[in-house]
């Protein structure tokens, strides 16, 4: 399922020197009192995103803004190194998860979404991995709807047959009112043609208490009667209650928090016994400018833990070890968080959609025929 979406960025790892690759579930164990104590001196974390959504066609491009915070202070986050977005459908199956780089809390990006996708409710999460210690209540969580009309099966929107006649309601207004108490956007007017360039200023009304990082979207009203998103006056209420700290116990498994970069872990075992090779050598590089080479010891159970900082655009990792051939390297991936609790908004398709499903379709197939014509292209 996750290739259903086009990613930014895949990941291939090439263990060298003859090694076997195995995937690794496990995360690390907390091993006594004081070391769960010191881990939970670590405040934990939350995650507001504001998107372009909340339905988007497949040929178009979901973009969003990542905003981490710290629970106890309710300041942005500077715990976390990577965060994580993920597209969800109703069966609990991960379509995407999206690795982003944070810095100093914030971050911001997009994923494409395939015309294999097919129409339904979905759900948007964002967290960091220290978040996932907690749960799914930590998760930010936000309903998103895909509607794809180039497949013929649009069960997932459509309503379910019981005989009954179903009268069709009117449109209402999706609005939301902000408070406009501390920083206020005043547009020069209220509608806008085609190209025509978005004037505005902002307000600020409380000096000091109104600095901070905004996020502004603009897009055409839409026309289908959908919830919109949370925005952030609703997520300051909703997440208020967060947990404040892991609650795990010692001998529980956690997630580690990527303080200082993203995460790459695993396990060096003998491929003959299949024992764990305590006190290897593993050397982990990814070739490219600029060039990331790291050297890391096994613990006594084998792990080893390399963080990567800096920014990096080769795809591909080399893992070795120091001339062993009877070592043989299993690669970690994070346990998924379990989704079985989520619940999905039932939005459906109708009728007075039809014309505005087409219109929306042509355009998004002319805007990807000369997508790559833009990118080199402005308008002054």
């Amino acid at each position: 399922m996750k290739q259903q979406i086009k990613m930014g960025k895949q990941w291939i790892f090439l263990a060298v020197c003859l090694l076997t690759v195995l995937s690794v579930k496990s995360q690390y164990v907390i091993q006594n009192p004081i070391e769960l104590e010191n881990l939970k001196k670590l405040p934990q974390e939350k995650v507001f995103v504001h998107h372009s959504g909340p339905l988007v066609f497949v040929g178009e491009y979901l973009k969003y803004a990542f905003y981490c915070f710290n629970t106890q202070s309710n300041k942005l986050s500077d715990i976390s190194y990577v965060g994580y977005v993920a597209l969800v459908n109703e069966r609990g199956e991960y379509l995407l998860e999206q690795k982003i780089p944070l810095e100093e809390g914030l971050a911001q990006g997009d994923f494409f979404i395939n015309t294999n996708v097919p129409s339904g409710n979905y759900k948007l999460l964002a967290y960091t991995q220290w978040m996932k210690n907690n749960g799914l209540d930590q998760v930010f969580k936000g309903d998103l709807v895909i509607i794809n009309p180039y497949q013929v099966d649009q069960s997932g929107l459509l309503q379910k047959e019981t005989g009954e006649e179903v009268l069709q309601e009117p449109m209402t207004s999706t609005e939301q009112v902000m408070d406009s108490s501390i920083v206020q956007v005043r547009m020069g007017k209220t509608a806008y043609g085609s190209r025509e360039k978005v004037k505005f200023t902002l307000r600020n009304y409380k000096a000091a208490l109104g600095k901070g990082n905004y996020t502004l979207r603009i897009q055409k009203k839409s026309p289908f009667s959908v919830a919109p998103s949370m925005n952030a006056m609703e997520f300051v209420p909703a997440y208020l209650n967060v947990a404040k700290q892991i609650e795990n116990e010692v001998g529980n498994y956690i997630f580690l928090p990527e303080q200082q970069g993203e995460l790459f872990f695993g396990k060096a075992v003998d491929s003959e016994t299949g024992n764990p090779s305590a006190g290897t050598r593993v050397v982990m590089s990814i070739p490219g400018d600029p060039y990331f080479l790291e050297s890391v010891k096994t613990n006594a159970d084998g792990g080893f833990y390399v963080y990567v900082h800096d920014e990096y655009k080769n795809a591909q990792a080399l893992f070795q070890t120091d001339d062993d051939s009877r070592v043989r390297l299993e690669f970690g991936t994070p346990k998924e968080l379990d989704v079985s609790g989520l619940t999905f908004q039932k939005f459906e398709l109708k009728r007075a959609f039809a014309e505005a499903i087409k219109e929306r379709s042509v355009h998004n197939q002319i805007e990807n025929q000369f997508f790559f014509l833009k990118l080199y292209f402005f308008i002054v």
